[in-house]
């Protein structure tokens, strides 16, 4: 049965008839009332393919109202359906309208399409023009709808071809939406341009497809739709050289090399102007291109300056680039473009700086900067072409170009390279004498390129160096001296930093006395009132030195900072006699008659130092009492010291002490000072009665 309902809807008409007897049914619908044909149950306005759509068509009288008359017959005739329609008559042996008047349609296609219907029977007005949308499925499969030609020429377009997005039963599925792309499965040099499409319609049109080379190619097809998963087999495509003469592409024929310099127009490996060609695929010069023009255009970097020439015209198949000139050193991406053929895309040049045109100090000195002779400072010299590209690599000299102190320049090197920032750092760098007005110079020797600095000044540096000798500005004291003030002397030293220059005026300088043999520690006195000096022009004077005490060997030590200097040895002598001074008192109380201890007499100087060297002047005792001494009242000096060893006093009375008050004398002049011991006083005591 479906092998016969098959074949009529093939033939695109369907006819339901009523196989009653006695008159026509369309008569006795009619005799009924019956004018036209209804639906009583309308057909769908979509459905999927290969679903059944089923719908019921009725009699009716005018009114629209059902004429129920069974066996009539009824057509259904489908206009220039696509593929098969399968049908049944609500699954009936006999498709007749029922006692209703009523006659119901099953169909179904597997082919998506619009399909416009008419429903007829003869005498009665039909149904005309009426449609079902039968809508694709899910698009589950890539397949080609025109295949690719099997050859094509390399750097051309390809013959137009296309891919479908299909669902299961083939139908294309128009609302798929997504890219498709073309690749190769072996790997090889070529590559295609324009490969991607989009789905527009449930199709992707490939109709500028192009590969750049010589090779037999196995498509690949891929695509960014999610639910197809069965794509189409691999298809070969022979790529061919075209016929000579027949631009394809253009190519360097002089290729810029990878290194340009600034400022230069650019060059080939040997020094020849960059060219381009418009060449067939056999890559030759196509010598009848007299009219293509070819344009450099840099898609990173600062550009070419304003003056070059960035499109020329082709010559027998040659442009001449021969004024390119980039001024910026930098890494530079460019390309070659023309219309038509594909472009050289991303040529790499790296531009270096030109030579060496400049040079500056970027850094230390600082206008009139003062700087300690002993001290450094880092200098930067920065070196740039005549463009203003630091210029790496490059050796940078320093020197002295002005030298008020005739002074020596040292540096940790005073050669150094430029950095990859044009940077040349001189590191370590002074100037050992003391100047006003320095000048340093920096030179390129290759280019004999300098700059100076700014003025700067050298200034002393900390105390390095004390000296008491003459030469060095210095004053020793004398060889021996006195404790007078008569004899007091000056010093001197000579006071300089590392470099042997004056240290800076007001420098302050400590004197203080350094060793020597002193029974008593002496006192060191200037006319300063203090122990500090400042220098001035590198030198530093203590006047009215003097030691208060008598020693051997002394030495004065000078000192600034953590720097020092003993000047040479010298003796101490006491000086001139200036008073008297008990060195052992007498004993008090005496007894009368009784020879007294031992007392002694000291003739000393200002300073208290014994005169030793006296051992000829006398010192006599007197008494101031009604009583007397026995013995030896005058003593000659021994050293300085005169001794009363053997004195004796006698009461007047004996029966009553008496206070003695002693009186000295000398025979030394000027008369000394003896305020120490006149007037010292001695109670002598009665002695005992002695025996009758």
């Amino acid at each position: 049965m479906k092998a016969i309902l098959a074949k009529w809807w093939a033939l695109a008409a369907l006819s339901l008839v009523v196989l009653g007897s006695g008159c026509s049914g369309t008569d006795a619908a009619i005799a009924a009332g019956a004018t036209k044909l209804g639906f009583a149950t309308q057909p769908p306005a979509n459905v999927a393919a290969g679903e059944n759509f089923t719908f019921t068509v009725e009699l009716q009288n005018a009114a629209g109202a059902n004429v129920p008359t069974p066996g009539v017959v009824i057509n259904v005739t489908f206009v220039s359906p696509q593929g098969t329609i399968v049908g049944a008559n609500g699954g009936a042996a006999n498709s007749v309208t029922n006692s209703d008047g009523m006659a119901t349609f099953v169909f179904s296609t597997e082919t998506a399409q619009t399909l416009t219907f008419n429903i007829t029977t003869p005498e009665l007005d039909g149904i005309s023009g009426r449609q079902v949308v039968v809508d694709p499925g899910t698009a589950v499969t890539l397949a080609y709808g025109t295949a690719p030609a099997s050859t094509a020429v390399v750097d051309q377009a390809w013959t137009t071809f296309t891919l479908e997005a299909r669902d299961n039963l083939g139908n294309v599925v128009t609302g798929a939406s997504g890219n498709v792309t073309i690749g190769k499965l072996a790997m090889g040099g070529g590559a295609f341009t324009n490969a991607t499409k989009a789905l527009v319609s449930g199709v992707a049109t490939f109709n500028d497809l192009s590969f750049d080379a010589i090779e037999s190619v196995d498509l690949d097809v891929s695509t960014t739709v999610g639910t197809i998963t069965t794509l189409p087999g691999s298809v070969n495509v022979n790529v061919q050289c075209g016929a000579a003469g027949t631009a394809t592409q253009i190519a360097f024929g002089n290729a810029p090399a990878a290194g340009q310099t600034a400022g230069v127009a650019w060059a080939d490996g040997s020094s020849m102007p960059v060219t381009v060609e418009v060449q067939d695929c056999f890559g030759d010069a196509v010598a009848t291109d007299n009219s293509t023009m070819i344009s450099a255009s840099v898609t990173t970097g600062d550009g070419f300056t304003g003056g070059s020439t960035l499109t020329e015209p082709v010559t027998s198949g040659v442009a001449t680039f021969d004024n390119l000139v980039y001024n910026k050193a930098e890494d530079v991406t460019l390309d070659f473009t023309t219309t038509l053929l594909p472009d050289i895309t991303d040529v790499m040049v790296t531009v270096s700086p030109a030579a060496i045109s400049s040079l500056s100090f970027s850094g230390a000195p600082s206008m009139s900067q003062n700087l300690e002779s002993t001290s450094t400072m880092s200098v930067p010299v920065d070196a740039a072409d005549a463009f203003g590209n630091p210029v790496a690599g490059e050796n940078i000299v320093l020197s002295i170009q002005t030298n008020p102190g005739t002074g020596t320049l040292r540096a940790t090197n005073t050669t150094v390279s430029t950095s990859a920032g044009g940077t040349a750092t001189f590191g370590g760098v002074g100037i050992d004498k003391v100047g006003s007005g320095y000048v340093l110079r920096a030179t390129h020797m290759a280019t004999m390129t300098t700059a100076d600095s700014a003025s700067f000044n050298i200034v002393p540096g900390p105390v390095y160096s004390i000296s008491f000798a003459m030469a060095d500005g210095g004053k020793q004291p004398p060889a021996s001296t006195s404790t007078d003030s008569a004899d007091d002397f000056e010093v001197k030293v000579g006071v300089h930093d590392e470099y042997d220059n004056n240290v800076t005026d007001g420098t302050v300088m400590t004197l203080t006395r350094n060793g020597g043999t002193f029974a008593t520690t002496p006192v060191l006195e200037t006319d300063q009132m203090s122990d500090q000096a400042t220098t001035t022009s590198g030198v530093a004077t203590w006047t009215g030195v003097n030691l208060t005490k008598v020693g051997t060997g002394a030495k004065l030590r000078a000192s600034g900072g953590s720097t020092n200097a003993d000047s040479s040895a010298f003796n101490v002598t006491h000086g001139a006699a200036h008073h008297l001074a008990f060195g052992t008192a007498p004993t008090t109380p005496a007894t009368d008659t009784v020879q007294w201890e031992d007392f002694t007499v000291r003739v000393l100087d200002v300073n208290d130092n014994v005169i030793t060297s006296n051992n000829t002047n006398t010192v006599t005792v007197s008494e101031m009492s009604a009583g007397s001494f026995t013995g030896t009242t005058t003593q000659t000096l021994d050293a300085g010291v005169a001794t009363f060893d053997d004195l004796v006093f006698n009461l007047s009375n004996p029966a009553s002490q008496e206070a003695v008050s002693l009186t000295f004398a000398t025979n030394i002049m000027p008369e000394l000072i003896k305020t120490a011991v006149d007037g010292t006083s001695v109670t002598v005591e009665t002695g005992p009665v002695p025996a009758q």
